[in-house]
């Protein structure tokens, strides 16, 4: 609160110092006065903060506003590929969930370490909560929408291709307000404690005997454990149908006494990229459970490190999309050499566009993606389901 003063004042001063050089129009002493002025403010801004204050609260800012650019960077790719797979549609409504965790766990907290201000009065800490517990569970529910899809995909691959964008809406719609009913019904429960952003803790802070006896420990494990299990379980079985399927395939081709083909590249194996953003996604959420869970409140590195970690489990996804996606992969890479190439450059149009739509379109197989035309219909590409 100190500081928040000490920027009224200058403000004022500054104001003051204005309205003198107008009146006077001594613009090069009032300049002099202003920079003074500046200076000083600096210094008693600094002074009342310590070095572990700046140290927190600039790199949950730096973190929250590297996590938004990234999310903006591959945005417009996302909403390309989402004009021609249906799993993209969804990762992005996971996209602008993940955008508002990265303010609320980055630069909020950040921003109340610096100013020593909680920003939002204690009396309406009730309704702040609702809104972080919203963004939360949005966020957990839309990670098991997007697991089941993929094990939809490789069950129902035709199926999958044809949903509509309107179900997509309505799954954003489940998952929105269900997580938005959830958190209103269990604040209007005497178990549950608030918690509140406190700048001497670097995170949250409130009645944490009472979180860690009545109750709200508790449901937070139940419910949180519960989507880490669902979507990993989501994503084992996605593995052994494909594992299966492809010994199929195999046996198919080769017979059964040829096992040369099974020994492939890892980093070119469809089970090895679904699976390491799953397993470093859960690992992240539960370790930030049981920091928040098991000893919130002893010291205030653990609420930065909460912080840090949530933040970290937002900003990872579009980093993981990158390097085990090659569809997005080539998509960002296709948008980055568009943006540096000469504007002077002579631009190739494509022939094919200038050919009328119904000569083009004889063939109903141009409708269907090619990898569905070269493999069974108990095959399914891997750009059918993105990694996040």
């Amino acid at each position: 609160m100190s500081i928040t003063l000490a920027f009224f004042c200058c403000l004022k001063s500054c104001l003051k110092i204005c309205v003198s050089c107008r009146n006077y129009g001594d613009i090069s002493g009032h300049l002099i006065t202003l920079q003074g002025l500046a200076v000083d403010s600096l210094h008693l801004f600094c002074s009342m903060l310590s070095g572990d204050d700046i140290f927190a609260g600039v790199s949950m800012i730096l973190i929250g506003i590297v996590g938004i650019g990234l999310h903006a960077l591959e945005f417009g790719p996302l909403r390309k590929l989402a004009k021609k797979f249906f799993g993209f549609k969804l990762i992005i409504g996971q996209s602008l969930i993940d955008v508002l965790l990265l303010f609320q766990f980055g630069i909020w907290p950040g921003i109340v370490c610096l100013t020593k201000n909680t920003l939002i009065p204690v009396e309406y800490k009730t309704y702040a909560h609702v809104y972080l517990d919203t963004t939360w569970f949005s966020m957990c529910y839309m990670t098991v929408i997007i697991a089941l899809s993929r094990l939809f995909c490789i069950i129902f691959p035709l199926s999958f291709w044809k949903i509509a964008t309107k179900y997509c809406y309505a799954m954003y719609a489940l998952a929105y307000s269900t997580a938005f009913i959830q958190s209103v019904i269990v604040h209007l429960t005497d178990w549950f404690v608030c918690l509140y952003y406190d700048p001497e803790v670097y995170g949250t802070t409130g009645d944490f005997a009472k979180y860690q006896n009545v109750g709200t420990a508790l449901y937070y494990h139940i419910v949180n454990f519960s989507v880490v299990g669902s979507y990993v379980l989501c994503y084992l079985s996605v593995v052994v149908i494909l594992l299966a399927r492809k010994r199929q395939l195999l046996t198919f081709l080769f017979g059964s006494s040829s096992t040369s083909d099974k020994k492939s590249n890892l980093s070119q194996n469809v089970e090895l990229r679904l699976m390491i953003p799953c397993m470093a996604t859960a690992l992240l959420f539960i370790i930030g459970q049981i920091l928040i869970n098991g000893s919130l409140g002893t010291t205030k590195w653990t609420g930065y490190f909460v912080m840090i970690i949530f933040s970290f489990q937002s900003l990872c996804p579009p980093v993981l999309r990158f390097l085990f996606s090659p569809s997005l992969k080539n998509e960002v890479i296709r948008k980055f050499r568009n943006i540096s190439s000469s504007p002077t450059a002579p631009q190739i149009k494509d022939v094919t566009s200038m050919v009328p739509r119904f000569i083009t379109v004889q063939n109903s197989k141009e409708n269907v993606p090619k990898t569905l035309n070269k493999q069974k219909s108990s095959e399914v590409s891997p750009t059918l389901f993105p990694i996040t």
